[in-house]
């Protein structure tokens, strides 16, 4: 954990080479904002960029989680992230639609994929050629959302917390979903796009409490 411009950042991007040189299999980097109760801004130019031509084809990473960076791998350094098994991104700017494709599309052996309050994501697009072994699949008020299409015949677990928006599922395999009752519309979508789906795990607050309903 670092505090973003504080002791250490100058040299954060050699720390995360010396790391990968050692062939280290998991990397979990947060970078704390310089107020944390304020609203981080990532288009202000001051959130780190993630190094990834930093992984090669020899990368033995196998689980990354980030939080409050930027993460906008380009084509031609995109390699690495075919070893990743995990990867969990909080409060990471991914640039636009292109680069969120890209990490995709190079995410061979990903088998659990999370994104909470990511910024510059309007579209979660899963082809079935990205992520061929993903199984788990978490997406967590995400603002600028509009629409997330899956398509997978691996995906076997769904979470969704956020707002509205447009749905598309042709994931015969997705057995399992993870929501608030207070999202009854997508409910009505999953009974109706989803007919295979098993387990539905609803949430609801009242007052202190949290209740978890699970419907067969």
């Amino acid at each position: 954990t670092f505090r973003n411009k504080g002791y250490g950042c100058n040299d954060l991007e050699e720390w995360i080479r010396f790391a990968v040189a050692r062939n280290v299999e998991e990397i979990d980097l947060c970078l704390l904002e310089d107020n944390h109760l304020s609203a981080p801004n990532p288009n202000d130019g001051s959130f780190f960029v993630f190094p990834c031509d930093t992984f090669d084809f020899n990368s033995t990473l196998k689980c990354l989680r980030l939080a409050h960076c930027v993460l906008a791998p380009l084509k031609s350094c995109n390699y690495g992230f075919s070893t990743l098994t995990t990867l969990e991104l909080f409060k990471v700017d991914l640039k636009s639609e292109e680069h969120i494709r890209i990490l995709l599309s190079s995410c061979d052996n990903l088998e659990s994929l999370s994104f909470s309050e990511c910024y510059n994501m309007d579209y979660l697009k899963l082809e079935y050629s990205f992520c061929k072994k993903l199984k788990y699949l978490k997406v967590n008020l995400c603002r600028q959302l509009k629409g997330i299409m899956l398509k997978s015949n691996i995906l076997e677990t769904l979470e969704y917390v956020g707002n509205k928006v447009a749905f598309f599922f042709d994931a015969p395999n997705l057995k399992s979903f993870f929501g608030y009752v207070s999202e009854n519309w997508l409910v009505c979508k999953l009974s109706t796009d989803l007919p295979q789906l098993e387990n539905l795990f609803l949430e609801c607050c009242c007052m202190v409490s949290v209740y978890t309903f699970r419907v067969m």
